[in-house]
């Protein structure tokens, strides 16, 4: 099978993370949250209580559905990724929008992992970050820089370009990111 044709799953939902699944947050004001960072939606438990909070409005808002596409629908690299709802909350003051700070970092990753990141364009919009994009060139000198000030170390993992391609698909139950403490039961 050709992994760069195999395309991820989209999710339907908003939050596909641990957030409201097994742990929120709830500030010192009484609103509840479905994670510490997301803050756009939530309830206040001292307006009701933490039932009501947690098995009403935390369960709507996780099951939210998205309202449109991005171009992290067809990303192969989410798991070097800490892109989350939360993240576009923080960032762009909505949580569909992707971060691009985070797009990069997760190239990054994988160019200095030695992986070639398969494109994960939508019809109208392209990935600065993959081959061909304004960042490629930039991206792929920083990871050879890294690999340079590694050498020589035991930090360089070791067949790095073992695998000529990261297609790293992530499912629908658990964390994008797994960089939250609210996924390690999703994940466990």
């Amino acid at each position: 099978m050709d992994v760069a044709a195999t395309k991820p799953p989209i999710e339907t939902q908003r939050y596909t993370c641990g957030g409201g699944v097994n742990s929120c947050a709830v500030d010192p004001t009484g609103e509840m949250t479905i994670c510490v960072i997301s803050h756009q939606q939530g309830y206040n438990i001292r307006e009701g209580s933490f039932s009501e909070g947690w098995d009403g409005t935390l369960q709507e808002i996780r099951t939210q559905p998205r309202t449109r596409a991005t171009i992290c629908d067809g990303c192969h690299i989410k798991s070097l990724c800490s892109m989350c709802p939360a993240n576009g909350e923080l960032e762009n003051g909505d949580p569909e929008s992707p971060v691009d700070f985070l797009c990069q970092v997760a190239h990054l990753r994988a160019y200095g992992l030695g992986y070639a990141v398969p494109h994960h364009d939508t019809g109208h919009t392209k990935c600065p970050n993959c081959e061909g994009g304004p960042n490629h060139t930039a991206l792929l000198g920083a990871a050879a820089r890294i690999d340079l000030q590694m050498a020589g170390t035991d930090l360089l993992p070791e067949g790095k370009s073992a695998s000529p391609i990261l297609n790293v698909l992530q499912s629908a139950t658990g964390c994008v990111s797994e960089g939250c403490s609210s996924c390690s039961a999703v994940h466990a």
